[in-house]
Order: structure tokens, then sequence, then C-alpha cells
């Protein structure tokens, strides 16, 4: 009987623990565990530093992060700020914790407060409480603001390299070199069983490249149908010349003066000729925002180009025996406008005035022409492409075909700069 009632008794005892709430552990990142880098970045649409503190080694073995209670939790994060050794404030950061994969990031662009403040080798993060984070076994893991503060000093701090390089990006310089690719389909063929797809891109390289006195540059558009009256390249395997005023950034204080050399033609080159160009190129004022606030969109300033070309036919299949030489007077701007979080509206234009009598002639050429593309795109979050559509209306300067196309697709970023330091 006794044996009995101590079976009863501790299986009561167990009942009754069963009822007892269990207490989730609160697990302390050791600094060790805690991963930083600075990471300086560049696309069409942002420039600056990004913070990014990793802790997946800070993560238990086979325990992930609670997807859904770090979705509610990461809009509730404390106050973040970049200080020195002496805990003066250099400036503060809009919250952001992002991604399951657990990182601390922040995007800071590039005004010359900041980039001073992050030549200090001696900065840290502060956080005014700490961060506890739920994990899929019910634990937290807890960033105190001692640890963040230990992991990152010294450590966030600009190379000259990078200093530099922020520099000349900032008030949108990198516009300047109007990188872009973007793919398609033309919506506007008269046969709508007939599928024409295009590609539209221009390289003139990069910030990095600024100090070289050469480099490559090509531009173009070329489309699935061999015989489109619209398509051209323009390539230039050498451009000569100098940028000035990267150090201030500033309208009428930056730009570049150029000369290109090369070749361009439709895109089967049965209609082609040598170009020697010369461009002035510089930044104006930025007179429109259409941000509304968003923290993470560096408004780029538009880029005007004034110049002069010189045209020397050396190949038409129409008139193959009455070759000519021409030439342009131009101006070209190109506005890039971050809209909202991830929207943007390009406006690229073209306005010339063209030179050789006999030249406009034979190819039938007014003497003013000029061209338009208004693109609205979508950046996708978390890549380098933006759904798009462009309209383009007007004349190229290869066959001075006018017309009139609306493009679908994809837009490509393909010459993003990002460093980690």
């Amino acid at each position: 009987m006794k044996k009995f009632t101590n079976l009863f008794i501790l299986t009561h005892i167990l009942f009754m623990l069963s009822l007892l709430p269990v207490y989730a552990k609160e697990i302390i990142v050791p600094v060790e565990k805690i991963q930083v880098r600075v990471i300086v970045g560049s696309t069409s649409a942002f420039t600056g530093v990004a913070f990014d503190i990793n802790l997946k080694n800070a993560m238990p073995d086979g325990i992930n992060i609670d997807r859904e209670a770090f979705a509610l939790d990461k809009n509730n994060l404390p106050r973040f700020e970049i200080r020195d050794a002496d805990d003066k404030i250099a400036f503060e950061l809009n919250r952001s914790l992002i991604g399951a994969a657990l990182y601390i990031i922040q995007m800071v662009d590039s005004k010359p407060d900041i980039i001073d403040a992050l030549s200090n080798q001696t900065n840290y993060i502060f956080m005014s409480d700490p961060i506890k984070i739920k994990l899929s076994n019910g634990d937290f893991i807890v960033i105190t603001p001692e640890v963040l503060k230990e992991a990152t000093l010294k450590k966030i701090f600009l190379s000259e390299e990078n200093r530099q390089r922020l520099i000349a990006a900032r008030g949108g310089a990198q516009t300047l070199y109007q990188n872009k690719i973007d793919f398609g389909i033309k919506a506007d063929v008269a046969d709508s069983s007939r599928r024409v797809f295009a590609l539209s891109f221009s390289y003139y390289g990069t910030p990095v490249e600024s100090v070289a006195w050469w480099r490559f540059a090509a531009k173009g558009y070329v489309s699935s149908d061999k015989n489109d009256p619209i398509s051209e390249i323009h390539l230039f395997p050498l451009t000569v010349g100098h940028v000035f005023g990267l150090e201030n950034g500033k309208p009428f204080e930056t730009g570049e003066v150029r000369g290109y050399f090369g070749i361009e033609g439709n895109q089967t080159f049965r209609k082609s000729r040598l170009n020697a160009s010369f461009y002035y190129t510089t930044l104006l004022p930025n007179f429109i925002d259409l941000t509304f606030g968003s923290p993470n969109r560096l408004r780029l300033n538009p880029v005007i180009k004034f110049g002069a070309e010189y045209w020397d036919e050396i190949n038409d299949n129409t008139k193959p025996d009455a070759l000519q030489k021409g030439g342009k007077i131009g101006v070209e701007i190109y506005y890039y406008i971050p809209v909202m979080e991830n929207y943007s509206l390009l406006v690229e234009g073209n306005f010339g005035y063209t030179l050789g009598k006999k030249f406009k002639e034979k190819n039938n050429v007014n003497d003013f022409i000029s061209h338009f593309n208004v693109t609205l795109g979508y950046e996708v979050p978390g890549s380098d492409m933006k759904v798009l559509a462009t309209y383009s209306f007007g004349q190229n300067d290869i066959n001075f075909t006018e017309d009139t196309r609306l493009l679908l697709g994809l837009a490509i970023n393909l010459f993003k700069s990002v460093e980690e330091l």
C-alpha cells in the first residue's frame, strides 16, 4: 500500500510541476560571436555606407530565428548612434534590422559630415537599450549596448580609398557615367503575334576609373528584328579626358571634359561611320524631390552635356557610292529621380543641330533632331533588378528614323560597386 502511495505522490508532483510556467532562457551574445563589416556601396539609386552586424555565429546549433516574432519586433528597436571613444555623438542612425539571416544594417548616404565622421578610427555604434531576438525554441538571444560597443569600437571607419570613393559619388557625381542595361519586349509592333525583344545599354566608366585619362565607352539599342530601323550601336574604344571637382560634388563645379573616338552604326553595321566627338559634362542643381522623406534614397543631380560630333560615313548599303561627312552640335540631359522607397523615374533627352549640307540631303535629315526616353521603374527589393516601362519618341542619330515605342522589361544594374572594408 505504501508503494502505491509513494507512486501517487510522485505522479502528483510531476503533474503539478508540468503546470508551472517554463521560463525562456536569455542568451547574452559574447563579443567574439559578433562579426562587424562596413560596406561601401554605389548603385544608380543609392550611394553610401552600410553597417553590417552579423550574428549568425551567435545562434545555437540547429536553432533559428522565430521569423514571425522577428517581423513584429524589428519595428521596436532601440536608438542607434555613431559615437567616438569620448561618447561624442557623430550622427544618429535610422533604426533598421532586416532579414531572417539576422543583420543589423544601416544605409548612410555620402554627405560630407558623415564622410568626415567615419574617418575617425575611434568610432563605435551606440545602442540605447538591449536587443532581444526570439528564437524558434522560445529562448532569446540578447545584444547589450556594452557588447555592441566593444564589438564595433575602432572597427567602423573608412579607409582613405573608400573615403575618396564616397567623395566622388557625393551629390550624384556617379551619374556622370550613366551606366545601365535594359532588356524587354517592344510593345508597339504592328503584328501582335510577333514578339520583338530589345536591349538598350550604355557604359561610360565608373567613379573609380575617373582618375584615368583613358577609358572605353559604349551605348546602343538593338533588337531581335535585324532590320530594326531605329537600332544603333556606338563603340568608343578610345576616350580621352579629365574629370574635375569630384571633391566638391556640386552643380557646375563637378564635371568632365572628354573626347570620344570610335565607330557607330545600325546593329548590322550596313550603315556605319567613324565618330570623333567632344563633350563637356557637368551637374545641374537638383530641383525635383519625389522621395517623400524616404531615408535610403540618394537624390542624384541631373547631368547635362554640351558638345559637337564629326561624322565620316564608311558604309551605307542603300547609297554605297554617296558617302558623306557630317556632324552635329548637341545637348543631352540625364536625370535619375528616385520615387518613394522602391520606384524611380529616368528622363533622358538629346537635342542636336545637324551639320553638312550634302550629308543632310543624302540622309533626308532635318536641321534639328531630338530624342527622348522616359522610364518608370520599380526596384525589386534585395536585388539589382528593376521592372520598367520605357516610352521613347524622336529620331536616333544613325538612320534618323522618327519613331515612338514602348519597351516593357527589366533593368539590370551590372555596374554596381560594393566593397567590404
